[in-house]
């Protein structure tokens, strides 16, 4: 009932790509950076039609403004202004998450959204492969993503727009 609450209220529908956007995390170093994530999401619009739940709360105002005043602003629904309790039904209303090693992809990847991880600075062997729906992304040159491994600037962009399209098509 509260899924389909939230389907009218937020207009999902089977007529566009619903996605998960991850852009927020516990610090820093475990974000690719927002700019990277404009441009992704831009490029995923450009293929198909889509609606972007930008996973973020109250602390990331800075990261939403800055979605909020791009291209896609029209397109980008936030949960910052959402408690948890208010946001699981849109994400169970979804198909997919795209976005940072956080809580909300694991809230996603429970509620079975197809997901895709950007591991930046945490262990990708202990956080990413706990469901067979979740697919990773760590930085080039490394086996495995650990704790200070700093590698938001090591995600190629490419792998990521190849892997999101994979993910949602």
């Amino acid at each position: 009932h509260e899924v389909e609450n939230a389907k009218k209220k937020f207009d999902i529908t089977n007529k566009t790509k619903n996605i998960v956007c991850g852009i927020s995390a516990s610090g820093p170093t475990k974000r690719w950076d927002i700019k990277n994530y404009i441009n992704l999401f831009e490029n995923i619009n450009n293929k198909f039609p889509c609606k972007f739940f930008i996973a973020a709360g109250p602390k990331d105002h800075d990261l939403v403004k800055e979605i909020m005043n791009s291209s896609l602003k029209d397109k980008c629904i936030s949960f910052s202004g959402m408690t948890i309790a208010e946001a699981i039904p849109v994400i169970s209303a979804c198909q997919s998450y795209i976005g940072n090693d956080t809580g909300w992809a694991h809230i996603s990847a429970a509620l079975n959204l197809k997901s895709l991880y950007l591991f930046c600075d945490s262990p990708s062997e202990a956080y990413g492969k706990w469901r067979s729906n979740i697919k990773l992304i760590i930085p080039k040159g490394h086996a495995i993503c650990e704790h200070n491994t700093r590698g938001k600037d090591k995600i190629s962009f490419e792998e990521v727009l190849i892997k999101s399209l994979e993910l949602i098509n």
